[in-house]
């Protein structure tokens, strides 16, 4: 356990757990409402997309990507069972099931997909103590 410098009280763990996940989180201070720590981002309204809304030339390059990375994924996966990857390595369908729950990019599946070819290939190795 820590302990504050100032006041030698145990410090609060900054270590949540989400879905089994360990995620390094700042824990507010005990006299901070969690309501007023989200009001400011609440009210705020959303910028998503706001640096291309007057240009649509972006707007066709992002959609033309997205299209090239569906026919790309949809192309990994059938090689992917054909060549029954799930067979080559025991994590390699548990990576997969992780990126249809977490809904990764089909470009990050696409990187995902072409490390376990390589893997499975020879062409990468990782090392005996991991």
């Amino acid at each position: 356990v820590d302990f504050h410098e100032e006041d030698c009280s145990p410090k609060r763990p900054s270590v949540v757990v989400v879905n089994g996940v360990n995620d390094f989180v700042p824990i507010p201070p005990r006299d901070v409402s969690i309501s007023n720590l989200l009001a400011p981002a609440v009210a705020t309204p959303k910028k998503r997309g706001h640096h291309v809304k007057d240009r649509p030339e972006m707007q066709k390059h992002a959609r033309d990507g997205q299209k090239n990375w569906a026919v790309k994924v949809l192309e990994l996966r059938r090689e992917w069972q054909q060549r029954q990857m799930w067979e080559v390595h025991p994590l390699f369908q548990e990576q997969i099931r992780m990126c249809n729950r977490l809904h990764i990019k089909s470009q990050h599946e696409c990187l995902l997909r072409q490390l376990q070819f390589a893997l499975a290939d020879g062409l990468i190795r990782v090392p005996e103590h991991l």
